[in-house]
């Protein structure tokens, strides 16, 4: 975080349905030091479209594995 000069950064891992890990860190206001927390609001810029295209891999992926060429 600090080589890339990132205030605050927070994690969600999710297996199927359940959320297995939840966690943040850093600083929301660096000024007042006040900690970022899960339910800090965050830009997520161009992550969206990772999380599309990891949505779309695994629905090829399943369909792969369904069918026979």
């Amino acid at each position: 975080m600090k080589s890339d000069n990132v205030a605050a950064l927070a994690v969600a891992v999710i297996d199927s349905v359940r959320v297995v890990h939840l966690s943040a860190n850093g600083f929301r206001d660096l000024e007042r030091s006040i900690n970022a927390s899960v339910n800090t609001p965050f830009h997520i810029a161009s992550v969206s479209k990772t999380v599309t295209n990891m949505a779309v891999f695994k629905l090829v992926e399943s369909k792969k594995n369904r069918f026979k060429y």
